[in-house]
């Protein structure tokens, strides 16, 4: 047979076949395999496993295999004391593949050994140094022979696949073997790839590894593994939103599939310090989680928005932003869907560390950390706006399969007794979060007699359905929340420093440069902020999650109470809605926390204020309609709705659901805002809108509301404006007029309340006259041109002379006393905020997060805080500013408990200071 026609020729020796009949297989090569029907003797198996050998590995122990070649056309690296050792066999076999491949891997001065010889430019595999790319190269090179189904070659890549993955197994566990190589640095590589090849190459080296039955392999695979996922996590905390490495996603959801890796990965995340919430910031998924456009820390600069004023740059920027964080949070999605799906234990462990995450954060829901902003101190100790804000989009995502319209039957398995579990119960109650018992509910807990809280119901065990509801009604409290305040003040903040800006340029003021800059930096803020809230896919998946909270909500309130102690406390099946609702609030609400019908009223008065936040689609796809039906449950209906500025607040979601009106800055689009008047039109309970706005109204004033004076203006303002909108509608303007009782009053008492409202009405208007003439007294005091220094003078100079009397050396001295004073106490005041920095949460007053030297606690709510704080706030509100109960300082009782337990901390920490003073000394 001629050799063009030899079905084995690209398999022969060099010396008998030319040189391109020895390159790697070709098609026609991988045909004549399958199709020969020659039976090859041992010789030429021999032939053939060396020809294979030497196109995969590019190496050889016959000294004339590169030779008849052009140079630098075929080189392969010559294994000379392989060759000796096999003596005169000059064609590897499987046996001498082995030992042949050890040997490679060991060799150091490759170019040496490559034959022929004289060539200055060698091959990348052929002279490869790096144990994994080389034998990744291999792998590459052997997949030609794969689709081979002649026996012998079959045989031959099976072998020498496993000759592969065992070398590199032999590195992994054995890295001494092979000095000056960084294995971890070689697997980052082979993700960095980003192709199927690499991963599957990834994967195939640790199922390899698992494989040996060694008890140890786990703990070996983890030691490797947590040194590869600290390099990602480098490179994940020098990027930014926008250009994080594209192996990295990938990377992680290779972990998470991976029933060995996916322990190492959660493992690799767990936080040094479990009370402190910064530290779940610092591990791969953590900064991940953190990549926002929203920066890092707060004492960090923007990453993004850095020419605010262009309008055109600042949108393409936004686009930009909203894809990315879609990317990525869809990413991480699939990742902990993966976890979730990987397991009861895998399962456990990931829940556990979100719940743990979202408890040592509450410290940024707290008022203090709103209102002091980037200067707050919680900032330090809690995770990034990011942070949780992207985490709340992976559970949003989570909870799509439960929310999919707002009747959702799967949402009616969630129970509310969830937030009353206590913490000794969460694990024989499968619950991850457990700190939601210390929130205050819509309703406060049962008392006894003597002021004792009743154990309020719990269900035997809890759903995922019910956890995953809960986790993510808690991370949008602590995220999205926070972020529209943080929005809201922002944006007072940048309209303040506008008009200042504007009234200094007038005036050529020197301090128009730093006023413009700190604009320019609020206004950086403001449109990073908003950005970060108004991603589109985020917005669509929370408005389908508080549509269906809506519906599951009103469930919850109208079901009928049993005091009878059940399994489980979820609706399961769907009621009608009657109203007006006559029947008692069941218990059930007294353990649903009040941030879940909150962070309903936050995302639609954020749609008011922020053009986008809610879109015309939002609206038809059924938000409003429900929150509608929310809010003529709770808001006029104290005994579902204890707190009366929850009330209130609910008045003010209900004009965020009015049509345009004149006062609009941002007007609503036509078809939005015919929506909104076709809802007060078409509602089925839209004739109870007006009972329930007077009763809120009137009922401001009533005795144990505790509502301050000024706040029953800004609580007044929104139902206003829905009144006004009310009465242009004939059906509404009827029902104001039939709830009255003005025409049953007897005409005297009808002419008295009339006389009494007249004499109300001047004395208002009397007092409004004499507000703004006070206000225009005040401003005209407080502009008035600052003198210089040079021109203020001394009218009576006789008043230096006292001074003068008292003796220069004795002024000297009191001085000199007074100034070591305060230096002392300075110093004291120093020490004492280094041993109080660090203090535990439960030592923190909820108030002022300031360590508390004298804890009481709160009868209603049965909150611990501060003595001075409470009697603080009673002075200008007789109530508990938790729950909004009636409260005095009589009420209130010491926590002897913990006040002991603090003063022996901070003995212990002013023992541990005094300690290491002396040993610096």
């Amino acid at each position: 047979m001629s050799e063009p026609n030899n079905p084995f020729a690209g398999l022969l020796g060099a010396s008998e076949v030319s040189s391109a009949a020895i390159e790697s297989p070709r098609v026609d090569d991988n045909a004549a395999f399958q199709n020969s029907s020659k039976v090859a003797t041992a010789d030429e198996e021999t032939e053939t496993i060396n020809n294979i050998a030497e196109n995969v590995f590019h190496f050889t122990i016959n000294p004339n295999a590169g030779q008849g070649y052009p140079v630098g056309d075929r080189q392969l690296v010559f294994l000379e004391e392989l060759a000796q050792a096999t003596k005169p066999q000059v064609y590897l076999d499987l046996e001498a593949l082995e030992q042949a491949l050890f040997e490679r891997l060991l060799l150091q001065n490759i170019e040496q050994c490559v034959i022929p010889k004289g060539s200055l430019n060698f091959k990348e595999h052929v002279v490869q140094k790096q144990v994994f790319q080389y034998l990744f190269n291999s792998i590459q090179n052997l997949q030609g022979y794969e689709h081979v189904n002649t026996p012998v070659v079959k045989n031959a890549v099976q072998r020498m696949k496993e000759l592969i993955l065992r070398n590199a197994v032999t590195a992994l566990k054995q890295p001494a073997l092979f000095e000056g190589q960084d294995f971890t640095i070689q697997l980052l590589e082979l993700l960095k790839h980003v192709d199927p090849q690499s991963h599957t190459f990834f994967m195939d080296v640790v199922k390899a590894f698992m494989a040996d039955d060694d008890p140890s392999a786990q703990e070996q695979l983890k030691d490797v593994m947590i040194l590869v996922l600290k390099r990602i996590h480098v490179d994940v905390n020098k990027s930014n939103l926008i250009n994080l490495p594209i192996y990295v996603l990938p990377s992680i959801q290779l972990f998470a599939s991976n029933q060995w890796l996916a322990p190492i990965l959660l493992e690799a995340i767990e936080p040094k310090n479990e009370t402190n919430g910064r530290f779940y910031q610092d591990s791969v998924i953590g900064a991940l989680l953190s990549l926002s456009v929203l920066p890092r820390s707060a004492s960090a600069r923007s990453d993004f928005f850095d020419n605010p004023v262009d309008q055109a740059a600042a949108s393409m920027i936004e686009t930009s932003v909203w894809n990315a964080s879609s990317h990525l949070t869809n990413n991480l999605h699939r990742i902990f869907l993966t976890i979730l799906k990987s397991g009861p234990h895998l399962r456990n462990r990931l829940l556990t560390w979100i719940g743990k995450c979202l408890k040592s954060n509450v410290g940024r829901g707290k008022l203090w950390n709103v209102q002091h902003g980037e200067a707050s101190a919680t900032s330090l100790s809690t995770v990034s706006d990011g942070f949780m804000l992207n985490l709340g989009s992976v559970l949003l995502h989570l909870c799509q399969p439960f929310c999919t319209s707002a009747d959702d039957p799967k949402a009616l398995k969630i129970d509310p007794t969830y937030g009353a579990v206590l913490p000794e119960e969460s694990v024989s109650k499968c619950v991850h979060l457990d700190c939601l018992h210390n929130e205050t509910c819509l309703l406060p807990a049962r008392v006894t007699e003597d002021d004792q809280p009743i154990k309020r119901p719990t269900a035997n065990s809890y759903n995922f359905v019910t956890e995953c509801f809960f986790m993510t009604q808690k991370c949008i409290d602590l995220g999205v929340r926070v972020c529209a305040e943080k929005l809201w003040r922002c944006g007072q903040e940048l309209g303040q420093a506008q008009r200042a800006l504007a009234d200094m340029a007038a005036g050529a003021h020197h301090l128009v440069e730093p006023m413009r800059q700190r604009t320019e930096h609020l206004m950086t803020k403001f449109m990073s902020l908003r950005c970060a809230l108004l991603e589109k896919d985020m917005l669509t998946n929370l408005n389908r999650l508080q549509a269906t909270t809506c519906t599951w909500l009103v469930q919850v309130a109208i079901r009928p109470n049993d005091n009878t102690s059940q399994q489980c406390y979820a609706p399961i099946t769907t009621m009608a809605v009657q109203m007006p609702i006559t029947s008692p609030a069941p218990d059930t609400l007294r353990c649903v926390p009040e941030f879940v019908l909150e962070n309903i009223v936050v995302l639609i008065t954020m749609a008011r204020r922020t053009v986008g936040a809610i879109t015309e689609e939002a609206d038809i796809a059924g938000l409003l309609r429900p929150a509608l039906t929310l809010v003529l449950t709770f808001m006029g209906d104290s005994a579902r709705t204890y707190n009366p500025h929850l009330r209130a607040r609910l008045a003010e979601c209900l004009e965020a659901m009015l049509p345009n009106h004149p006062e609009d800055q941002q007007p609503l689009s036509s078809l939005a805002s015919f929506y909104r008047e076709q809802l007060f039109k078409e509602h089925p309970h839209r004739m109870q809108l007006v009972p329930c706005l007077l009763d809120v109204f009137v009922g401001i004033e009533m005795t144990g509301q505790s509502v301050q004076f000024e706040q029953k203006f800004n609580y007044r303002r929104p139902m206003y404006l829905v009144m006004d909108f009310l009465w242009e509608m004939e059906e509404h303007r009827t029902a104001f007029t039939q709830s009255g009782a003005w025409a049953n009053l007897p005409s005297q008492e009808r002419a008295q309340n009339l006389s009494n409202l007249s004499h109300i009405g001047m004395l208002a208007r009397f007092d409004n006259i004499l507000g703004r003439d006070t206000i225009r007294t005040m401003t005209n005091l407080t502009i008035a041109p600052i003198q210089k220094q040079s021109v203020l003078k001394l009218r009576r100079l006789s008043l230096l002379i006292p001074i003068a009397r008292i003796g220069g050396g004795g002024l000297i001295g009191s001085l000199r006393e007074v100034a070591a004073c305060v230096q002392k106490f300075a110093v004291q005041r120093q020490r004492d905020e280094e041993i109080l920095a660090n203090a535990p949460e439960e030592f923190l007053d909820p108030i002022m997060s300031t360590l508390m030297m004298d804890p009481v606690i709160l009868p209603s709510s049965r909150t611990t805080v501060d003595r001075t704080t409470i009697a603080r706030h009673l002075l200008s509100d007789q109530s508990d500013p938790f729950n909004r109960s009636p409260l005095s300082m009589d009420q209130v009782k010491s926590n002897t408990e913990l006040k002991e337990r603090i003063q022996a901390w901070i003995a212990q920490q002013k023992q541990n200071i005094a300690q290491s003073t002396t040993s610096n000394d």
